[in-house]
C-alpha cells in the first residue's frame, strides 16, 4: 500500500509516513498471523472428517433433505 502525505508532519520524533509504514507493516503481519492459522485449523479438520468417511449412495429420483443456510 502506498501513501501520499501532502505534509511530513513529525509528532513525538516519528513522522506520519513512518507511522503509516509501520501501522501497514503491522496490518500485514496481523494478515498472515490469521491466515496461518486459518490454514491449520482448515488441514485439522479435513484430516479429522478424511478419518471417517461417509459413502453416500445416492440414486437419480431418490428424495434427499436440502438444508441451505445463507
Amino acid at each position: 500500500m502506498d501513501f501520499i502525505f501532502e505534509k511530513d508532519v513529525i509528532v513525538d520524533g516519528h513522522s506520519d509516513i513512518d507511522r503509516a509504514k509501520k501501522f501497514i507493516e503491522k496490518i500485514q503481519l496481523i494478515h498472515q498471523t490469521v491466515q496461518g492459522q486459518l490454514e491449520n485449523s482448515q488441514g485439522k479438520y479435513k484430516v479429522r472428517h478424511d478419518k471417517h468417511p461417509v459413502d453416500h449412495q445416492f440414486q437419480v429420483g431418490d428424495e434427499v433433505w436440502l438444508y441451505i443456510r445463507k
